[in-house]
């Protein structure tokens, strides 16, 4: 995994920003909220949800054989990054059932949601793909801090995103058109609700797509035969649930935008974000934000 002392280093300073955990607060000093934890206000609402509560999210870490991932296990337990974030999501969602959210050597980079047993799985392998994605041992130390950013909003980003599949699967929701798209969807704004740290977390997430893409498009270059062109192009999953990594990357950073235009106004202007979409982004925000609302509503907690 290279330099783990670096990463460990910069993945515990910026779980630490995020306000997973920190110092004791003082007046002066005010503890921060865990933009994590954060859910849309309007999912709030004043009557009993339609559900049963009988059952929380809970966090469990599973023996990991690879020393890497035993580090990684020990800063995410010191931050206790997940354990606050399930916390406000048990005191926000009323839940007919347990909802392990485990996080495992899998012995492939992934992350799922399994409706047999109803469990969340975060792999190391895929915190780990993250980490070499972002961060690098020639990085300085702010580099390493922005990089530590950077993984650490990835996984939030996939933590919420394998959420929506379970609450679709809990609740049952109807959903129309792509499933993935629409767990997407419900990440980004779980994350930007989060204040400015959430909103850089779901730039992350989006990036880490956008990396994906041009990283598969390097490998293409290396091919020199035909055939190995042929053999390449087969492997783009046009058949796959999800969108293209490229696609979603726009989607997330749409979604940003219409949520607050003036925060990411240079998004368009640096031409990140195509004009000809911005125009139609506040609309394409407010409509799915409301589409959510309506299916969790009758879910969430007084």
């Amino acid at each position: 995994m290279g330099d783990i002392v670096v990463r460990r280093c910069a993945l515990i300073l910026v779980l630490l920003a995020l306000g997973a955990c920190g110092p004791v607060p003082t007046e002066e000093e005010p503890e921060p909220e865990a933009v994590s934890a954060k859910v849309p206000a309007s999912f709030k609402r004043t009557e009993s949800g339609g559900v049963r509560d009988t059952g929380d999210f809970v966090v469990r870490y599973e023996k990991a054989e690879n020393e890497d991932y035993q580090e990684l296990e020990a800063i995410f337990k010191e931050t206790r990054l997940l354990e606050d974030t399930v916390q406000e999501l048990n005191n926000v969602f009323a839940l007919p059932s347990q909802v392990p959210v485990v996080f495992k050597e899998c012995g492939d980079v992934n992350a799922f949601y399994e409706p047999e047993t109803q469990e969340i799985s975060l792999c190391w392998e895929l915190v780990e793909y993250y980490a070499g994605m972002f961060l690098s041992e020639e990085q300085t130390e702010e580099e390493a801090t922005e990089g530590g950013e950077a993984v650490a909003g990835a996984t939030l980003f996939t933590f919420f995103h394998e959420l929506g599949h379970a609450l679709i699967d809990l609740y049952d929701l109807p959903i129309t058109g792509r499933e993935e798209d629409a767990v997407d969807q419900l990440a980004t704004m779980i994350l930007l609700e989060g204040g400015e740290e959430g909103e850089m977390a779901a730039l992350n997430g989006a990036w880490s797509f956008l990396t994906e893409e041009e990283e598969d498009i390097a490998g293409e270059e290396e091919y020199s035969t035909e055939e190995d062109v042929e053999a390449e192009e087969e492997e783009l999953a046009f058949w796959d649930e999800h969108s293209l990594d490229e696609q979603r990357f726009y989607n997330i950073v749409c979604w940003s935008y219409g949520k607050n235009q003036e925060g990411f106004q240079y998004l368009v202007d640096d031409e990140t974000l195509p004009e000809g979409r911005a125009e139609r982004c506040p609309a394409e925000y407010d409509r799915m934000s409301r589409s959510w609302d309506a299916l969790l509503d009758p879910y969430v907690k007084e």
